[in-house]
């Protein structure tokens, strides 16, 4: 159920008609029927309610439910039973209640739910917590989770079919559908520990849960929440990043031949088969995922994320599985209404802006011992996204109608890219070549001015002076003022945090707004003694500077205003400029290659004092600040601080001279 939610547990009583099928000893076989009694048929039943027939269980009896609605939350937690609809169809209908059916405690173990339709819970259809050696086959589990859908806030609503602190069970042949989500695996939430702020309290039970099998189940339109989840929310169980199997951890399942088509398509989305960990301490490891089928889902169709440093998400094994079109987005930003190719398609949390099938993404730690083999992967944009991840493991897959196989997302400071002004583009580092724009109709009659690249480094866009947009690898075209009459001219570039919309700025000071970029205002119209050379945006997008020649910087949204060069007697033009990665400072470049800081952007050194062959043009900043690049016309770069020297076009004869750069 919902963690923290505080939901009773209401035991099924005897009904006034009910009767026992003998008065001496224990029965092995037992009958419910709505209506009716007598010695033990579907004509004449035993019990008239699941719930009185549990509570007179003496352990291992066969409850044989007969064709029928049931309006109860059963809750089996003595002794173990087998709950087995004998005639279809069997209903328990849990409008009201908590939950459908309730498997708890280690004196459940062995207990089977076998045939069941479950609908209308609060929370789960099905809970099973505490436990072990539990069936879950043949049922219906659809319209549940009627306390949280929509699902608005952060706590897990516990989908369709939920394991917490449970072992060696098997959920198979059931359907799981317009819960939530779909199947959930987790470890529970041990008091005192970071899940009770997490997930708004402890849970009642907690521990491992492992060697789990979860066989041949539809999962599908669970549109809340991921199709089958397998996250770890106990921080105990891998303290230091180091297994501890006795306290918990999601470990050695195994999920395999299910369907997990169209979950996780509204609200926050959800992929169709996740394993996670969200905080310190969390581990889900050594799960194997195989022989799947999962297609149309809100986020990738197989998941892996850490979240934090000092967890285990190593080892898990992806294979074999049919993946198609994944991690479709949004119709438009913030709408809820997912469909492929939209600009909000892709992994928030993991930066991947495009349909995605399979996507293993570290935030802090290095991720071991994946692996990635035998799966058939198509009509993605990426097949396999992987971001602070051994790749070793990755191999011997199918790619049908993927435009990017295997994508790994490079190391931070890994390089630099420049863009000529014919269109032409130069990678350096790690950094990956996309395509070029030269010769291109973008560029036809203009030229190239400016270079932004999306947030995982798999793609980059273009802007020319007629306000034109060339987009290359997963940098989407979202608007361009191409055939617009300007007052002015394009001079710069500058991208969203999410890689989802991009500003253009004019000679004047104009701003043109597209995707999910915010106009936040413009030095259009207004006076200046200066151009406008280049614009910077705030690591969160919600802001941006501005830059005249003059050293001149103009602050919008929530750009600080730290000073500028505007007062001063300059040698040179201001060329650029570049935003520290906090927000913080900017540093400025003239085309000498003098450089000034502002705010927190230190000074890590200039080529002010050197004879340059060719003016510099712009600068780009190491992702922690802590150093930078100075680019001149003719590609030759200059490494100032922890930026380290990839490579130039010094010695190269260019088509064009350079005239942007980005990383």
């Amino acid at each position: 159920m919902a963690v923290g939610a505080g939901f009773a547990l209401i035991v099924g009583v005897l009904t006034a008609g009910s009767v026992m099928a003998t008065s001496a000893g224990a029965v092995s076989v037992v009958y419910v029927s709505p209506s009716g009694s007598g010695s033990g048929s579907c004509s004449t039943p035993n019990f008239n309610t699941i719930s009185a027939a549990v509570a007179a269980a003496s352990g291992g009896e066969t409850i044989n439910v007969c064709a029928g609605t049931y309006n109860e939350m059963v809750t089996v937690s003595a002794v173990p039973v087998t709950l087995n609809a004998v005639t279809a169809p069997v209903i328990v209908n849990a409008t009201g209640q908590p939950e459908g059916i309730v498997i708890k405690g280690a004196t459940s173990a062995g207990t089977v739910v076998d045939g069941i339709t479950i609908n209308n819970a609060q929370a789960e259809g099905i809970l099973v917590e505490g436990t072990s050696n539990v069936t879950i086959q043949n049922n219906i589990v659809t319209g549940n989770d009627v306390a949280c859908v929509p699902q608005t806030g952060p706590n897990d609503c516990g989908e369709g079919i939920h394991l917490e602190a449970v072992a060696n069970s098997t959920v198979s042949h059931n359907t799981s559908e317009s819960n939530s989500g779909g199947i959930l695996l987790d470890d529970g939430v041990p008091p005192n520990t970071i899940g009770v702020g997490a997930f708004g309290g402890a849970t009642a039970y907690y521990g491992p849960t492992s060697g789990n099998m979860v066989l041949d189940n539809m999962v599908v339109n669970n549109i809340w929440d991921c199709g089958i989840t397998l996250p770890s929310h106990n921080s105990l169980a891998a303290p230091g990043g180091h297994p501890n199997p006795t306290a918990g951890g999601v470990f050695d399942n195994t999920i395999s031949g299910n369907v997990a088509q169209n979950n996780g398509t509204a609200g926050g989305g959800g992929s169709g088969i996740l394993i996670a960990a969200p905080f310190p301490g969390a581990a889900a490891y050594d799960n194997t995922i195989t022989g799947n089928t999962v297609t149309g889902n809100g986020q990738a169709g197989i998941t892996v994320h850490s979240h934090a440093p000092a967890q285990d998400v190593n080892g898990n094994v992806i294979t074999n599985n049919t993946v198609g079109q994944n991690a479709v987005g949004e119709s438009q930003p913030g709408a809820g209404v997912f469909t492929t190719g939209s600009i909000s398609a892709g992994d928030v949390d993991a930066g991947d802006p495009a349909t995605t099938g399979i996507v293993v993404f570290s935030a802090a730690g290095h991720i071991t011992g994946t692996v990635l083999t035998g799966n058939s992967i198509s009509s993605n944009y990426y097949g396999i996204w992987t971001a602070n991840t051994d790749t070793s493991g990755i191999g011997n897959n199918t790619f049908v109608k993927v435009t990017v196989p295997v994508y790994a997302v490079p190391p931070m400071g890994s390089g630099y890219l420049m863009a000529g002004g014919d269109g032409g583009a130069f990678n350096f580092g790690q950094l990956g070549f996309w395509g070029s724009a030269a010769g291109s109709s973008v560029t036809a009659g203009t030229r190239v001015v400016g270079m932004a690249a999306t947030p995982d480094s798999g793609g980059y866009w273009m802007a020319t002076a007629a306000g034109g947009i060339a987009a290359f690898g997963d940098a989407a075209n979202v608007g361009s003022m191409a055939n617009t009459k300007l007052n002015a001219p394009i001079v710069g570039i500058a991208a969203t945090a999410d890689g989802h919309g991009y500003w253009l700025v004019a000679s004047d000071g104009g701003i043109f707004s597209f995707g999910d970029a915010t106009f936040m205002g413009s030095m259009g119209g207004k006076p200046l003694n200066k151009p406008i050379v280049g614009i910077a945006a705030t690591p969160d997008g919600g802001g941006y500077w501005l830059v005249a020649s003059d050293g001149g910087i103009f602050s919008f949204g929530d750009a600080t205003f730290y000073g500028s060069a505007g007062s001063l007697h300059l040698n040179k033009p201001v060329m650029g400029m570049a935003a520290a990665p906090d927000g913080g400072g900017y540093w400025l470049v003239a085309s000498d290659g003098g450089v000034f800081s502002y705010g927190d952007a230190s000074f890590k050194g200039s080529a002010g004092s050197l004879t340059l062959n060719k003016p510099v043009i712009g600068m780009t900043a190491t992702p922690d600040g802590d150093g930078y690049w100075l680019v001149a016309s003719d590609g030759g770069v200059f490494s100032y601080g922890d930026a380290s020297f990839k490579g130039s076009l010094g010695n190269v004869h260019l088509a064009a001279p350079i005239v942007a750069t980005t990383n």
